[in-house]
């Protein structure tokens, strides 16, 4: 995150023990908060939210969601909006 006061602020990782964990933000709204996705030790695709710069929400796994597939094919990124309501889609191949 970043401020005027405080400049560039790392987010906290969701997975902080994992050598090769992965976290990406994805969208922000107006109060700050922060949502995307993490991966965990077997590269399976966590939807996060940062409510504020030291703290990480686990917001869970959509079914069958592999890092590699983040962004595309089935899985859609995360969005917040002012209300603080996070939508989040896994769209099943027909």
């Amino acid at each position: 995150t970043w401020s005027a006061a405080a400049g560039l602020t790392l987010l906290p990782a969701l997975f902080p023990d994992l050598t090769y964990e992965q976290s990406h933000a994805t969208s922000i709204n107006d109060a700050g908060v922060v949502v995307g996705w993490s991966t965990d030790a077997v590269s399976r695709l966590h939807y996060v939210m940062w409510p504020d710069a030291s703290t990480v929400i686990d917001l869970g796994a959509p079914p069958g969601a592999e890092a590699s597939s983040a962004g595309c094919g089935g899985v859609r990124l995360p969005q917040i909006n002012n209300r603080g309501e996070v939508l989040a889609a896994f769209v099943f191949p027909t």
